[in-house]
């Protein structure tokens, strides 16, 4: 038994438009016919993966996350302390 496959042009398809004076205008070719009814989905481009994934600014935002929840001094202790290398004395 073979399982259909949807056609291409069944697909859904994203395309970018911008809101122009009421309507959306696309900014690439849909390739549909002339008073063809489509189902859209709008999601506004400051929503997009590729806005939210500024890393300066995510990194700007997490400063000071930490401030009162580590004591930073103890720390610095903690981490020199393990970087000591302890070893037995060599005779040469």
């Amino acid at each position: 038994m073979t399982t259909p496959t949807p056609s291409s042009e069944n697909m859904p398809k994203v395309v970018r438009a911008k809101y122009i004076l009421g309507k959306l205008e696309p900014m690439e070719n849909l390739d549909l016919s002339e008073g063809e009814e489509v189902t859209i989905s709008v999601k506004r481009e400051s929503q997009l993966p590729k806005e939210r994934a500024n890393r300066k600014d995510g990194f700007e935002r997490a400063a000071g996350g930490w401030v009162g929840l580590v004591d930073t001094d103890e720390l610095l202790r903690i981490v020199k302390e393990s970087r000591k290398v302890i070893s037995p004395p060599v005779e040469l």
